[in-house]
């Protein structure tokens, strides 16, 4: 109770409620800080992610990308945010107009990530990266798609992946993003467009069936007529053939008729064997 002593009294009360203070605050903070002393704390990062350390709220540093303990002298400095650095993707579905005043809706799934020599950047510029590039994949998708008919547009998938990702790219950059690859799943038409198209495709397949059933049936008259014709010449062959055959067994008569015993009867046998050529013809 001695006056003297009240001062170092009050510096020992202040310095044990500082104390007490310190490890109250201490036992809030996430798992990751390892607590040194009062005034120092340990960070862990991971591997791929980048910490970022501010001190007042201005960005003073960032961590490394391979992992491992940063030391931070809190309350002073502070983590700022943690940002990582592998790929993400996003899916976007964009309703355009193609040249043939047809609407169609593009699926395009966009691979993206923080660029390494921008991680500031990237985190205190733009709250919601991926809101912010969908919306420039629908800019770029409704420049683009209006400049080619609806029948192209299912052709030319690369075409519109590629128009996309160049003209993104750059605008994406500037808020410390890089666009790995830009890629067209799907264009989806109109419903009832879906129902014309698929219509117009019965009918050209209709059309394509009944020409396959006219040129089987005209191949197999055609075949029919090729084989009545070679009936036809193979009967006349052997008609020809006949005849030919006749006609040596009547000249071998001939000759035997012409010989000197039956000279006299020369006229009168020429008569008949015309007779006899006449009546084989008939018989034929």
């Amino acid at each position: 109770k001695n006056p003297a002593f009240k001062p170092q009294l009050q510096r020992r009360s202040a310095l044990k409620t500082s104390a007490k203070m310190s490890n109250m605050m201490c036992a809030c903070l996430p798992d990751s800080l390892l607590v040194n002393c009062p005034c120092e704390l340990a960070i862990q990062t991971h591997r791929n992610e980048v910490v970022l350390f501010t001190q007042f709220g201005k960005f003073t540093h960032e961590s490394g990308r391979d992992g491992g303990i940063e030391r931070v002298n809190w309350p002073f400095e502070q983590v700022g945010g943690r940002v990582s650095l592998r790929v993400n993707e996003i899916d976007i579905r964009a309703l355009s107009k193609t040249a043939d005043e047809t609407f169609v809706t593009v699926s395009i799934s966009v691979q993206y990530q923080v660029d390494p020599d921008k991680v500031a950047e990237a985190f205190f510029k733009l709250d919601q990266p991926k809101r912010q590039i969908a919306a420039f994949v629908e800019e770029a998708v409704r420049s683009h798609v209006p400049s080619m008919p609806i029948d192209e547009t299912f052709r030319s998938k690369d075409s519109i992946a590629g128009a996309v990702q160049a003209r993104i790219e750059d605008k994406v950059n500037n808020y410390g993003y890089l666009v790995v690859k830009v890629l067209v799943t799907d264009v989806v038409p109109d419903q009832k467009v879906r129902r014309a198209m698929n219509t117009v495709n019965e009918s050209k397949r209709r059309r394509e069936a009944i020409r396959s059933e006219a040129e089987a049936k005209k191949f197999t008259e055609i075949k029919a007529a090729q084989a009545r014709s070679e009936s036809s010449y193979l009967s006349g062959v052997g008609l020809a053939r006949q005849r030919a055959a006749i006609l040596d067994g009547i000249a071998q008569s001939m000759n035997l008729m012409n010989d000197e015993r039956v000279r006299h009867h020369q006229e009168k046998n020429n008569q008949a064997v015309m007779d006899m050529l006449l009546i084989t013809r008939k018989r034929t």
